[in-house]
């Protein structure tokens, strides 16, 4: 009879050593894609505050709110999207307010919306 110990031999691979190589590849191939998707919620915020702080000034004329004007036509009625914008850009004191909250709330929970919160260690 045969002793069988830990010990695997050579030319043999356990279906677990197989399982996690086959994770390590996927996890190599999958790091772009993670970091890219992660790097765009993150660099949103900072280049409205940051880099372009006029983006959230309603005295700019990079102001973000602008875009709202030229949204509104086009954006439709399903869960009364037409009617906040509309809301939303005949109170600019309050669209201004929205885009600050929005803007805080990208950059705060942006990145745990990564597929990095799907990968467990």
């Amino acid at each position: 009879m045969e002793a069988t110990s830990g010990v695997s031999y050579k030319g043999a691979t356990s279906t677990a050593s197989q399982s996690i190589d086959i994770l390590r590849l996927l996890a190599f191939v999958v790091l772009p894609v993670i970091l890219v998707y992660a790097w765009m919620y993150i660099s949103a915020p900072l280049r409205s505050v940051v880099l372009a702080s006029g983006k959230l000034d309603p005295n700019s004329p990079l102001w973000v709110g602008r875009k709202f004007n030229s949204f509104l036509p086009h954006a439709s009625n399903i869960l009364w999207l037409h009617d906040v914008v509309r809301y939303l850009v005949l109170h600019p004191d309050l669209l201004a307010s929205f885009l600050w909250v929005f803007t805080i709330i990208e950059f705060l929970t942006g990145p745990w919306h990564s597929p990095w919160a799907f990968i467990k260690t």
